[in-house]
């Protein structure tokens, strides 16, 4: 363990594991917050990534998630502070404490009775291990186990139910956008950290968008200060670009963990907060149409149903991985604008129809053709296939995220004109996690492959290679248009927005005609 290198970045497709970063981060930034209540914002965030309760934590996940174990105490002896002077604690030393007081919340609110923890006025285990200021540590973590249990079991968010707005014919949600528009599409890009925004700002002064699009995820689990944040990452970039445009955002798993709250109340209403009464989104998906009637862009709500394969009782077991589904009232909507729209469609999502790479379901409990593929199963999204399949003479291109890189695939596979993954807008992957790595998806990517370069970043004491950031481009000329792709350099969480930004990298490969 004395080797292990502190992740810095990493992120739980588990709920209730996601709650907990989400919890500890909170804490982390109090605490920094009460001894200096007037720190700017962008400090504040690069300080809370480089807490050691939060790295600690980072690696707690990572050591259960990555490589499927527990840390035992004699795994920390040796950084345990060894005065009896105040002596800051060793993020592996946290690492162990985020384990053992995550799975006691986990039992507390498994407990009959229901979750009662009311304030942080004890520790919550017991002291196995004993080092300076081993009770103000302790108590740090119980607050932790509190800010969880406020969150921990949220009802479903307040999704709006086209039903409920006049059905599948209705205009509700439609939005005119002007002809010619150039439109930006992020993925993932909702960390709050500092190197997303500097990409943002070089992206708003270098390229000059009228429409930013995001396909989804705000870290580490969509809590109502999360979204805020998400929020004020934009309008921080916009002050500094001198720029303010509207956003479009559709919701990923990640803003479903906490319930949803924070994504209706805070992103939902973003644009109309921001004078654009005209652009206004009004629930998780929307269609926008450009006023010449030759693009429409559809962005679905995956994340609502992606949040069903965990279970309290077993927080750390996986069911059965079934791939996400849109509501049936959402889908017929979808299938409506698909059918009366005259123009060109392009398909917006945060979940994958298909990946090269990632597992999106095991196949259980559907029934399948005999003789077909079981990898052209595992990697598909079969529900999502079967809303859209039968218009993709329509659809020019369907752009998703959930997999934090940029990925081409071939064009024409299952019928649709052109896949592309941009989900690497503000996720850190770095290149040991080796994502292009070949799998037996039948599915596949561009040839020549066409992949990310990587960022040198030295993290508490190690180096790392990130891959680069990035997003897409498209620029509408009447009936035609065009994608282009960017990278955007990434550096350490720590680091500060700086006051001349990188310039982008074109990524080597375009569509110069969708």
């Amino acid at each position: 363990m004395k080797r292990i290198k502190i992740p810095p970045y990493i992120r739980s497709g588990n709920p209730f594991m996601s709650r907990w970063q989400s919890a500890v981060a909170t804490v982390a930034r109090d605490q920094i917050k009460e001894s200096n209540p007037d720190i700017d914002p962008e400090k504040l965030k690069s300080l809370v990534a480089n807490h050691p309760m939060v790295l600690g934590t980072n690696l707690h996940v990572n050591e259960f998630e990555n490589n499927g174990r527990d840390l035992r105490p004699e795994h920390i002896q040796s950084y345990l502070p060894n005065s009896e002077k105040k002596a800051e604690i060793h993020p592996i030393v946290h690492a162990y404490l985020s384990q053992e007081h995550f799975k006691k919340t986990l039992e507390l609110a498994n407990d009959p009775e229901g979750f009662q923890l009311k304030s942080a006025t004890a520790p919550l285990i017991g002291t196995p291990i004993e080092f300076p200021d081993s009770d103000y540590a302790y108590l740090q973590w119980a607050k932790c186990a509190v800010i969880w249990g406020k969150d921990g079991n949220p009802i479903p968010g307040p999704y709006i139910d086209i039903d409920d707005h006049g059905g599948a014919s209705s205009n509700f949600g439609v939005v005119t956008i002007p002809a010619n528009s150039k439109i930006a599409i992020l993925g993932d890009f909702g960390t709050g950290l500092n190197d997303a925004t500097t990409m943002l700002i070089a992206l708003l002064e270098q390229l000059d968008p009228d429409i930013i699009i995001h396909l989804g995820d705000i870290y580490y689990s969509g809590t109502k200060d999360e979204c805020k944040t998400y929020v004020d990452t934009f309008n921080t970039a916009f002050k500094k670009a001198g720029k303010k445009v509207p956003v479009f955002s559709v919701p990923g798993n990640h803003e479903y963990y906490a319930g949803g709250w924070g994504f209706f109340e805070s992103v939902v209403p973003m644009n109309k907060n921001n004078g654009f009464t005209e652009l206004n989104q009004e629930a998780s998906f929307f269609a926008l149409q450009t006023d010449d009637k030759n693009w429409q862009f559809l962005g679905m709500d995956t994340g609502y149903n992606s949040v069903h394969n965990f279970n309290i009782a077993h927080p750390t077991q996986v069911n059965a991985s079934y791939a996400p589904w849109l509501t049936f009232s959402e889908a017929s909507w979808h299938q409506n604008k698909l059918e009366t729209f005259t123009g060109k469609t392009v398909l917006l999502s945060h979940h994958q129809l298909f990946s090269s790479h990632s597992i999106i379901n095991d196949g259980k409990g559907v029934t399948y053709k005999s003789g077909t593929d079981k990898k052209s199963l595992e990697y598909l999204n079969h529900n999502l296939l079967a809303v859209f399949q039968p218009y993709f003479a329509k659809v020019a291109a369907w752009f998703w995220g959930h997999e934090h890189v940029l990925n081409i695939f071939e064009d024409n596979q299952l019928g649709l004109a052109k896949g592309r993954l941009v989900g690497n807008s503000g996720y850190e992957e770095w290149k040991g996690e080796d994502p292009y790595k070949p799998t037996g998806s039948s599915y596949k990517d561009h040839t020549p492959p066409a992949e990310l370069g990587s960022s040198p970043v030295s993290w508490s004491g190690s180096n790392f290679d990130f891959l680069n950031h990035g997003f897409t481009m498209i620029t509408l000329n009447g009936s035609n248009a065009k994608a282009d792709y960017y990278q955007y350099p990434v550096y350490a969480p720590s680091a500060s927005i700086p006051s001349n930004p990188p310039k982008l990298i074109p990524f080597p490969f375009s569509d110069p005609k969708l």
